[in-house]
This record gives structure tokens, C-alpha cells and sequence, in this order.
């Protein structure tokens, strides 16, 4: 007797009609899946083809089981649920023939099914479209904007966010269900629809970016135009089975008593010729305005054409303006009577948090004292409200007055006293020296970073680990107070209020068996600031993690001299000279998984390795860069430095840098993703990457850019990283004008260097690469400051465009150096 076969643990089910090879190419990412392919079993329902698909796929030999189910043309509604019917698996992947999965597609769906029990799973489909233009740079990002928005902690998941493209749903609910409604045929909304059912039931939605596939989109303006009036006669079939979405749907535009809707009623219904005509003109001019490069009239006869299209389908739906008229008094019957919650915030904000979260109401509304400040609606069709969702959207609904009242509940009661030693006396001529300082929100715990503190001040407010932001500070309050001058640059912050509140949210203490950690500080012969860079690494709050030292060409022994007087550091000797070839040193000598670098004129945050791990807990992310504070802003040329120039600082407010979402553009500006001074990498990922480029950074003639060299190379390769400004860093300024001119000109230099080194590697088309070099950097970042200036000083804009000019003779000088160095001799370093 033979043994029963085992039943898949996943069903992908791949509706097509007519695109062989796009569907074979869908089925070649299948086999190159993460789990075991007997595991999983795929069903081609083919929608009435005739070009070939199915002979295709007998043809071939596939690792995983592939059933086909063939149909007569029925629209992708019923060739879902024909595919879905022969599925054997307790779980159920829709998956769209246009879409070539990431090889942990499948691994991810089941990852998160397994998180939330019964849930929906949404997958991330990244756009990759087939033409250059407006259009399709248009169509790009509404695929980026989409997924952003279901990524974010605080999104609230509605029906329109089932884009059946790529989803995963149990098959048990999914045939309970119904499935599709095959009554919308070859239009569109059969998706919406379901999601619309799916929440009525309570079923929880989640995204899962893991779960990922490209999406080859091959739409372009006519397609979207037909597609429009599929949608508006979508809407209308759907409004007719669930009328109580009609004012959230855009047929209630066409039903409005305005002169707007009327004309709109009055083409469509009445003379759909002249709308016809106006549309046809419309999209007819959209070639000639991208042309003279008009992107504001673009949009708009983008957005007539689409409009007289999506409106002509309603009008074909409902026939005439009495079935509009029919179809908006059912949405006007339709009653529904939300779950409502009435919560008053002096009864703080934590218990309205609680609240919310324990009776997940369709409705709030918040009140102080007898007064609603706020109201959340009822959305049918949406999940409902938690705690999460009204956080996010308290200021948008009420303004500073609710984060006000948030803060009040949040901040603990304020100091009676003063801080000793600060100077009251303000020189209002001179806007520096400026006094730095660090308060804790959490204990209200003020720290001076200047042995004479005094005005004007500049203060990182921090809750805990995580920094909220700058408090400036010109003079105390009018009776010479310094805490009631803090507390009136808080509350004049809605920034700080914002991540005050999402602070609250954060973890406070790390996991149990946090990931060690290896530090690497590069430095060639400078003992001075070594000292004090490494007196604040060894004082980290961290508790698994190595010091290494890296030596770079030094003059003399003075650095080994030190590290030998710390026993606790390993010192690493690399003779060949450039802080890249230091950099590779240091990964080699490394010992532990994740690695992180700063420079030796750097202080440490006591926090900043746990910051870094934070950065890293999601196991999808390679690489974290954080924030870099400065150490002091005593003259003028720091001060210019860190708020004209624009510092190393990349902001308070963390960020995911993916490929899928930035372009070709956001991709090359990596020097927008962190410094060298304060970043992170998983080993593997710069072992991926072939470690740092040694023609690049200090010590070469290139004199920068191998920081954002790498940085452009993992997120170009599809890796993600990071900005985590809980892991920050004090970096000291060049202290003269000189020293600043010089560092200008090094970034010039190193920037066109990294462009040039892309342009090597094609980590981007180099037509890209040329445009960006260009219209971005040279005209939009040096051409336009030096035509208007501003607070920026010609002669440090003039000092970039030296190192600009000298960029492609320095980085051939250097490349040649690097080669002659990669020879055996010394090729792995020294260990003392």
C-alpha cells in the first residue's frame, strides 16, 4: 500500500488569460522559494487562453505541484474561485501572473498568518513599470504611496486595502466567504468588495512587506483610462449590494447638488459625446505638456480624462439620472448604528488608550470637561478604532490643542527649582557661542555639555533612549526661569509633541538575549580625541559587545600605546593608508554578527548601541545609520555648519530607505541616509556587498564618500536600511573656517567620486546616474546656492565645486592606488 500524500501547507492560486510569458516567468520565482517546494502547490486557472499557456507549462519540468484549471471567460472574479475550489492547502495565496516573487514570498505569507490567527495577509508588490514618462512615474508611485501607508504602525486597514494581486487568506473562511462575487465580470471592485465583507465580518487585516513581489505593471494611458470606466461601473455594482459605502465612494460626486456635479451629470448623461470630445482632448494634450515639461497642467487633464472616463461608467451602470437617483436613496435607507465610545481626557490619556483598545469602537468622541475637542468617524468598510489609529491622527483632527492635552497627561510634574550654574546673561548680538545640553522628559534630568552653560542654549530633549528633537533656547522666560522656558518651546512644538506621544508606545528595555555587537573605530594618529571616543564607548549602557581598534598607516605607536593601557580593546594595525581599507580590517577582525562603526571624534550616546540593535530587530533590515548630534557649537564656522549646511544630522524621526520606494533618484542620494560617523551592517550584508571600496574616504586622493558609496550600494543591491536617531552620536565640528573649507571640498570630491563609482559598478542605469549628476547635484544643489545663496557663503559653495572639478583625477588616482595595494603584500592587515 502505498504512502498517502502529504497535503501543501499553502495554495497559490495564479488566474491568467493570454500573457505566457508572463506567467512562466511568475512560476520560475515560485521555484526559487525558501520552503520546501512538495510543500506548496500552485493552480494556474486559465481564463479561456489560447496562446499557448497551458502546453507551456506541460512542457516543462516543475519542482512544486502545478494544477491547471481551465474556464470559459468569465472575468478574474470566477476564475479566482474556480482556482481556489481544487486548492488542498488550509491556506490560500492570490497571486497575479505580473508578479515575479521575492524568494521569501511564500515563507512570509505563512510567517504572518501564523502571527495573527485567521488573519488577512497582505503582500508588498513593487512597482516596476514599463515606461519613463509622467505617466508611469505617476502610476510607480501610487504603488510606493500605497504600501507606505499600510506599513506604517499606525495605519487603520480598510476594505480598499485587499489588492488581490497578492494576498493570503485562510480557505476555510475564504469558501465560508463565498469568495468573489462573480456578478462583476470582466470590470473591476471585485476585490474592494470582498475586503468590504471581510471586514464586516471582523477579520483582521496585516501587511506583510516580507512578502514581497515585483510588480511588472504593463498599464499605460489608454489601458488606465479603460480601466477608469471599468472601476465607475465597479462602483456602481458594489454600491448596489452595499449601499452604506455611498459617501465614501466617488459615484456620491456625481449625486452632489453643486454646479460641479451638474455639468458632470449633464455630459455624461445627457451629451456623452461632448464628454467624450473633452476627454479625447484632454488625454490628447497630455504628450505636449510633458513635453514643454507643464507638470501642473499635466495632472490636470490627467485627472479630466480619468474623471469623464470613470463617470461615463457610472452613467453606463445606472442607465440615467433616475437610476443615480434610485441608487442614492438606497444609500440613504441604508442605516447603520456604529459602535460609539465618549471618553474625557482628564481622565488621561493612557486610560482613553486602554479604553479605546478594549472596546474597539466604530466611533470616538473626545472630550475636555464638557467640550469634544475630537472626533474619529465611523468608516464602514475599515477596521475598528484602536488606540494606534487615534495617536497618529490626534493632530491632524484637532490640531495642537489635542497634542497639548496628550503631553499634559504624559510628562511628569514639573521641576520646582532651576538647574545651578546656568548664566542668565544673553549677549543678543553674538548668536554663539551656543550651550548645549540634554533633558530626559522622563525624569526631567538635565544634563550641560558646557562647563558654563548659558544662553543662548540649544537642548536635545529625549524621552528615555529616544531623542525628540531641539529645544532652542535664546533667553529664559521674562522672570529669568529656565524650566518655564522649556516648558513653553515643548508645548510651541507640535514635532516634539508628536514623538512625545509615539515615544510613549516604544520598548524600554532591550530583549532578553540582545545580539552582540562589534565596534570598530578607525583613526590614524590622533590620541587626543581617540581618548575621549573611546572613555564614552567602553561607559555603554550595552551588555554584549567587543571595542576593536583599528590603526590606520600610523606615524607612530602612539595609538597601540593606548589601546595597550585599555585591555579590555583589541588594537588592529592595517598599513595600507584609507579609512576603507581600515574599514574592511575592522570586519575581518570582527567577531560578532552586527557591526558598527563611528569615527575617533565622535562621543557616543550611552544609549547608542541600543539603538542600533532596535534598528536591527527586524531581521529584513541590513544596515542602520543614526543620528549625529554636535559636540559643540562655540563659533561661527560649527554653527554655519550644523544649520545652513545642514550638519550630519538626518532628523528625529525614524526611516526606512528601500529601493522598491525611493527611484532611481532617491537611490543616489545617499548621502540622505546617514554618515560614516554613525552606522551599522550585518556582517553577511557587506560580505554580500564585497566589503567597502578602498578607492574611496580619507587617505586616498578621493578624500571621501565611502560611507554613502555603501550605503547607495545596499539599498541599490535591495537591501533595506535603517535611520534610527535613538542611536545617536556627538560629533565634533571643524572649529575655523579653513578646517570647514577643506571638509567642503572633501565632499565635493568624495561625492563625485561615489557617483563615479556607481557609474562603475551600475548600481543604477548610468543614464540615471548622469541626469541625477546634472540636474540634482550640480545645478539643484551647487548652481542654485550659488545663484541665490542666502545664508549660504559663496566661497564654501566655491569650495565644493573645486572638489567637484577635481573628482574624476583624484578618484582614477585613487582607484589605481587601491589596485596596487590589493596586491598579497599586507592584504589582510596586521594584528599587533
Amino acid at each position: 500500500m502505498g504512502r498517502a500524500e502529504v497535503p501543501p501547507v499553502i495554495s497559490v492560486v495564479i488566474p491568467t488569460h493570454n500573457r505566457r510569458e508572463s506567467l512562466l516567468r511568475a512560476l520560475d520565482a515560485l521555484t526559487r522559494q525558501t520552503i520546501d517546494p512538495r510543500s506548496f502547490e500552485v493552480i494556474v486557472a486559465l481564463d479561456a487562453t489560447t496562446d499557448g499557456s497551458s502546453e507551456a507549462i506541460q512542457t516543462r519540468c516543475w519542482p512544486m505541484k502545478i494544477t491547471q484549471v481551465v474556464s470559459e471567460h468569465r472575468g478574474a472574479a470566477a476564475n479566482r474561485n474556480a482556482g481556489a475550489t481544487v486548492a488542498r492547502s488550509a491556506r490560500l495565496i492570490f497571486l497575479d501572473d505580473d508578479i515575479i516573487a521575492d524568494p521569501g514570498f511564500l515563507a512570509a505569507h505563512l510567517a504572518a498568518a501564523a502571527e495573527t490567527s485567521g488573519a488577512v495577509v497582505v503582500g508588498q508588490s513593487a512597482p516596476v513599470v514599463s515606461g519613463q514618462g509622467w505617466f508611469h512615474q505617476a502610476l510607480s508611485d501610487w504603488w510606493r504611496e500605497l504600501f507606505a501607508e499600510m506599513q506604517a504602525p499606525e495605519h487603520r486597514f480598510t476594505y480598499q486595502d485587499l489588492t488581490s494581486g497578492n494576498f493570503s487568506i485562510d480557505r476555510d473562511l475564504f469558501v465560508d466567504m463565498g469568495g468573489f462575487d462573480a456578478s462583476f465580470g470582466t470590470g473591476a471592485r471585485e476585490d474592494y468588495e470582498l475586503g468590504y465583507r471581510l471586514m464586516q465580518r471582523g477579520v483582521p487585516f496585516r501587511h506583510a512587506r516580507a512578502a514581497r513581489g515585483l510588480h511588472h505593471d504593463a498599464s499605460d494611458l489608454t489601458k488606465s483610462l479603460g480601466r477608469a470606466k471599468g472601476e465607475g461601473i465597479g462602483d456602481v455594482v458594489m454600491l448596489r449590494k452595499h449601499p452604506a459605502l455611498f459617501r465614501w465612494v466617488r459615484v456620491s460626486h456625481l449625486a452632489a447638488n453643486t454646479s460641479g456635479a451638474r455639468l458632470l451629470r449633464g455630459l455624461v448623461y445627457h451629451v456623452p459625446a461632448v464628454g467624450r470630445l473633452v476627454r479625447w482632448l484632454a488625454a490628447g494634450a497630455m504628450p505636449l505638456l510633458e513635453a514643454l515639461g507643464w507638470r501642473g497642467l499635466w495632472t490636470k487633464a490627467s485627472l479630466v480624462a480619468r474623471s469623464l472616463n470613470y463617470f461615463e461608467g457610472v452613467a453606463l451602470a445606472t442607465g440615467t439620472p433616475a437610476g443615480l437617483q434610485s441608487l442614492t436613496d438606497l444609500a440613504r435607507s441604508a442605516t447603520v448604528v456604529p459602535n460609539s465610545l465618549r471618553f474625557d481626557v482628564g481622565n488621561g490619556f493612557k486610560a482613553m488608550a486602554d479604553a479605546v483598545d478594549k472596546a474597539r469602537p466604530a466611533e470616538v468622541c473626545l472630550f475636555d470637561g464638557g467640550q469634544m475637542i475630537a472626533f474619529w468617524p465611523p468608516m464602514p468598510g475599515a477596521e475598528p478604532l484602536a488606540a494606534r489609529h487615534l495617536q497618529s491622527q490626534s493632530a491632524a483632527l484637532s490640531g495642537r490643542r489635542q497634542l497639548l492635552l496628550a503631553a499634559r497627561h504624559l510628562l511628569p510634574p514639573w521641576p520646582q527649582t532651576d538647574p545651578e550654574g546656568i548664566t542668565n546673561v544673553v549677549d543678543i548680538t553674538r548668536p554663539w557661542p551656543i550651550s548645549l545640553g540634554v533633558i530626559d522628559v522622563e525624569s526631567w534630568a538635565f544634563t550641560a555639555r558646557d562647563t558654563n552653560p548659558g544662553y543662548p542654549m540649544r537642548l536635545m530633549l529625549r524621552a528615555g533612549q529616544t531623542p525628540l528633537g531641539w529645544l532652542c533656547l535664546i533667553t529664559p522666560n521674562a522672570e529669568g526661569r529656565f524650566w518655564p522656558a522649556v516648558r513653553n518651546a515643548i508645548f510651541a512644538d507640535a514635532a516634539i509633541l508628536r514623538r512625545l506621544i509615539a515615544a510613549c508606545g516604544l520598548p524600554k528595555t532591550l530583549p532578553a538575549d540582545p545580539p552582540g555587537i562589534s565596534v570598530v573605530i578607525c583613526t590614524r594618529d590622533r590620541t587626543d580625541t581617540l581618548r575621549r571616543c573611546l572613555a564614552a564607548v567602553m561607559a555603554l549602557d550595552y551588555p554584549n559587545f567587543e571595542i576593536i581598534v583599528v590603526d590606520n598607516a600610523p606615524a607612530s605607536e602612539a595609538t597601540r600605546d593606548l589601546v595597550a593601557r585599555m585591555p579590555a580593546l583589541r588594537y588592529v594595525r592595517e598599513d595600507r593608508p584609507g579609512l576603507d581599507w581600515a574599514r574592511n580590517c575592522g570586519v575581518a577582525a570582527a567577531r560578532h554578527e552586527i557591526i558598527a562603526f563611528t569615527d575617533d571624534d565622535t562621543e557616543a550616546d550611552r544609549h547608542w548601541l541600543s539603538g542600533i540593535a532596535r534598528g536591527l530587530a527586524d531581521p529584513s533590515i541590513s544596515a542602520v545609520t543614526g543620528l549625529v548630534a554636535p559636540m559643540a557649537l562655540n563659533t561661527e564656522a560649527q554653527v554655519y555648519f550644523e544649520d545652513v549646511y545642514g550638519g550630519m544630522g538626518k532628523g528625529f524621526d525614524p526611516a526606512i530607505k528601500d529601493r522598491a520606494d525611493l527611484g532611481g533618484k532617491g537611490v543616489l542620494w545617499a548621502s540622505g541616509f546617514g554618515v560614516g560617523a554613525n552606522m551599522a551592517f550585518r556582517k553577511t550584508a557587506l560580505a554580500q556587498m564585497g566589503g567597502f571600496d578602498p578607492a574611496l574616504d580619507v587617505g586616498t586622493a578621493t578624500r571621501g564618500g565611502g560611507d554613502i558609496e555603501m550605503f547607495h550600494r545596499i539599498v541599490a543591491a535591495g537591501l533595506r536600511l535603517a535611520y534610527e536617531p535613538s542611536a545617536f552620536v556627538w560629533h565634533e565640528h571643524r572649529a575655523d573656517w579653513g578646517a570647514l573649507e577643506h571638509q567642503l571640498r572633501d565632499n565635493g570630491s568624495g561625492f563625485a567620486a561615489y557617483l563615479l563609482t556607481a557609474a562603475r559598478n551600475r548600481s543604477v542605469p548610468r543614464r540615471e546616474i548622469l541626469l541625477f549628476t546634472l540636474r540634482d547635484w550640480i545645478y539643484g544643489w551647487l548652481i542654485k546656492r550659488w545663484l541665490r545663496p542666502g545664508k549660504h557663503k559663496r566661497q564654501l559653495i566655491r569650495a565644493e565645486f573645486r572638489g567637484l572639478m577635481k573628482g574624476y583625477a583624484s578618484y582614477r588616482q585613487a582607484r589605481h592606488r587601491a589596485v596596487e595595494l590589493e596586491k598579497p603584500k599586507g592584504s589582510e592587515g596586521r594584528k599587533a
